[in-house]
Parts: structure tokens; sequence; C-alpha cells
């Protein structure tokens, strides 16, 4: 209970620092966020055990665990028996024309040195500094550099691990994510009821205030299988179908297009770039029919991966990058089929 009012006065304060500033930078944002998604044990919790499953997929992990290392030694010897072509400079130095500085102020034409981008035309010229320079094609590396060592360290910027006895890098092959959030994106995936106590709370955005959970409900970030409220969330999103079929319909039944609309009306209904959104004579029903595809599905939760407790990752990937196939939607249905009402159930918006 101590942590829990510790965070609630840094909220606070925070809150009392973005009224006195007159605005809520993204900062601000992310910070309010942050804590609101810590303010309970639970929550707390949640965000550990997200922490610990997530780690064998981070892009950026140090535990050793999770890593590989790829040898580049070989591969970097067969690349420096072979040659490359250069530019001597004016003061006799030779250089690889894909060289620093270099490579982005000359370029070699039919065995002749250009400057780019010259002149008021901004194009490849033969500019006095140029024409100073000579062109050595298939220039051996071996000549550029005193030993491979110098090659692999100053032209290839690898690494020598002692370890491994070689040059190369880890990885982490497993690799998903570079950067997550519990949320994030995607605040309202899940509806518990106001009087559920074990869950992690949404955070909208400034811009999201037309998102507002229905009366009695809350959106939730994580919550226990037993506490969602899966029935409530289709009728959610069925309701906001209802309304968007309304409103298509006034625009084509009157040509008043709202600002900052996008589509425009045809003969068969209202065009939004190559896509019919609206059909002319269409009824709500087959509007419904045709765009709610939370019908057809168990569990309405859009998502195109899934990790379970015992660190499988599995995702839409397999299935062809579709999120609306069969097949995916069997094997998201089936994973949520298989835990327990007291299991938690936790939205994480991944980056890679």
């Amino acid at each position: 209970m101590e942590q829990n009012k510790i965070i609630e006065e840094q909220m606070n304060k925070l809150k009392e620092a973005i009224e006195q500033e007159g605005r809520e930078t993204s900062v601000d944002s992310i910070f309010l966020q942050r804590l609101t998604q810590l303010s309970t044990t639970f929550s707390r919790a949640v965000d550990e055990a997200v922490a610990e499953q997530l780690e064998p997929f981070n892009t950026s992990t140090d535990d050793p665990n999770y890593l590989e290392f790829v040898d580049q030694t070989e591969e970097l010897k067969q690349e420096y028996e072979g040659t490359i072509d250069c530019i001597k400079l004016p003061q006799g130095k030779i250089v690889p024309a894909r060289y620093g500085f270099y490579q982005n102020r000359f370029e070699i034409q039919n065995g002749k040195v250009f400057q780019r981008k010259a002149g008021p035309i901004r194009q490849p010229r033969r500019t006095k500094r140029a024409k100073r320079m000579q062109v050595y094609q298939n220039y051996p590396f071996q000549k550029l550099y005193r030993d491979f060592r110098q090659f692999a360290e100053e032209w290839a910027y690898a690494d020598w691990h002692e370890e491994q006895q070689g040059y190369g890098f880890y990885t982490n092959s497993c690799a998903q994510w570079d950067y997550y959030s519990i949320g994030g994106r995607w605040p309202c995936q899940l509806l518990v009821k106001d009087t559920c106590a074990q869950y992690v709370p949404s955070v909208l955005e400034q811009g999201d205030h037309e998102l507002q959970p229905p009366a009695g409900y809350r959106w939730a970030s994580a919550a226990r299988m037993k506490n969602i409220q899966w029935d409530t969330i289709r009728q959610y999103h069925r309701s906001i179908l209802t309304e968007q079929y309304s409103k298509l319909k006034e625009i084509f039944q009157t040509g008043n297009l709202p600002q900052n609309f996008y589509g425009k009306c045809v003969e068969d209904g209202i065009q939004l770039g190559e896509e019919l959104i609206f059909r002319n004579g269409e009824t709500l029903e087959k509007y419904l029919v045709r765009t709610d595809w939370y019908r057809t599905r168990k569990y309405p939760m859009p998502t195109c991966n899934f990790l379970d407790l015992d660190g499988n990752w599995e995702g839409e990937a397999a299935f062809g990058w579709n999120s609306c196939s069969q097949d995916w939607e069997d094997a998201l249905d089936a994973f949520l089929s298989g835990l327990s009402p007291e299991d938690v159930l936790v939205v994480v918006d991944c980056h890679i």
C-alpha cells in the first residue's frame, strides 16, 4: 500500500505541474501513462511478469542465455582477398571510392572521377578537383590495408571477441521487439466492469475522447480472463458500426461531406480510395455482415501475435500476415480458450 501512495503522490505532482504549465507535453503523457499503469499492486505484478516473459524476444537483450554469436571471420577473410574501386587523391593517398567523405562527394563514371551535385544545377561534373584524382579500379584490399586485422576493424568496423577467437557480433535470433508498452496504441481492447478490482487501466490519448467505454465498464490493458466482458466488447463494436452506417447513409443521401472526410460519393455508394465503404441500397444487416468481422470470432480481439506462459510466441506471420484469415482466427481462439479463468490476459504494443 505504501508503494501505491508514493505513485499516487507522484501522479498528483505531475498533474499539478501540467495544470500550471497550461499544456500536456508528450513526455508528460508518457509519464502519466506509466504511473497510471503502476498504480496498484496488481498492475505492478503484471508489469514485472510481462518484462520477464518478453525478455527472451528482446532485440537488445544482454542476457547470454538468449544470445548467439554470428562469426564473420571467414566472410571477412574472403572479402580481404578481393578488390575494390579506389580513387588516388591529389596528395597521393589511395582511398576506396566508397570511403567516408569521398563517398558522398565523388563518384566514378567511365573510369573517371566526377564530383557529385556540382554547379548550380547540382549534377555530376568533372571539376578541377575531380580532374586531379585518378581511378584505380579493382584495387586489392591487401594493398590498402597492411594486414587482415586493420581491414576488419577499419574497413568493416568488425569487433574482435576474444572468447570466440573471431570477428562478429552477438544477436538474439528470436527477437520480436525493440520497444514495448502495455496497452500502448491499443488501449481499447478489453472491457471490465467498474467493480473489477484486478486490472491494468488503459490510458486514452487526448484525441481518443470518442472511445469512452459503455456505462458501467472501463477499458483495461490487462485483466483476468474471468473478468473480461467479451459479449459487451462485441456489442460495443457492433454499436460503433451501426452508428457509422447511419452517418455514411446520411452522407450518401444528402451529398454533404463532413469536414476532414476523405471519401467521395459515387453512383454505387461512397468510395474511399479503391474501396466502397458504403454501398448504395445496402441495409444495416448486410453492412454489419460485411464489416463486423467480430461476429465470427469467439473472442472479439484483434491481435497479430500471442505469447503463452511457456514462452511460445505465435504470430500471424505464419498465416501470411492476414489477421482475418480463418486459420489465424482459429489459432487465436484456441489460445484464448486454453486459458483458465484466473489467467491474466495482457495487451502489449510491441515495436520492431
